[in-house]
């Protein structure tokens, strides 16, 4: 670079070289840098979260996954995604069946939603004992509405 960075300069005219930045462009080119790193960091930060939130869930946190992730992120134009847009693109991969996935952990959490309808239905279930002791309106709640013609 010639002017104002070159040790050789004659007279006060190559002081500033015609190329130079100028005081508005510099701030511009500053501010579209900042906006970048915040918008990378926003992204990883989305990325993170949804790896920490479907590892327990069977994700497995590969560059072969990371790269269908951001493959399909970028033929919807997610630019900036979100960690919704992140979970959205996994279950459209985990629907086509595009992701390596650990059945392990699949398996573990399939079995402990299992247990939850299980108990579910369980509770669900007319208990005459328990039908006795309860307040009229649980019963009322209970019986769809109606009970004694109430």
């Amino acid at each position: 670079m010639s002017g104002y960075y070159s040790p050789q300069y004659s007279d006060g005219n190559d002081l500033v070289d015609d190329n130079e930045p100028t005081p508005e462009q510099l701030r511009t080119f500053i501010n579209n840098e900042i906006n970048t790193a915040n918008n990378v960091a926003a992204i990883d930060k989305a990325a993170s979260d949804f790896v920490a939130l479907y590892k327990p869930r069977g994700y497995k946190d590969t560059t072969a996954n990371a790269k269908q992730v951001n493959n399909a992120l970028s033929l919807l134009g997610k630019t900036q995604p979100t960690i919704a847009d992140f979970e959205d693109i996994y279950a459209r991969l985990v629907a086509n069946n595009m992701l390596d996935l650990d059945k392990s952990k699949l398996s573990a959490l399939e079995k402990q939603e299992e247990e939850i309808r299980i108990a579910q239905y369980l509770d669900n279930q007319f208990d005459e004992a328990t039908a006795y002791t309860l307040p009229l309106d649980e019963l009322r709640r209970r019986a769809g509405g109606s009970v004694g013609g109430w």
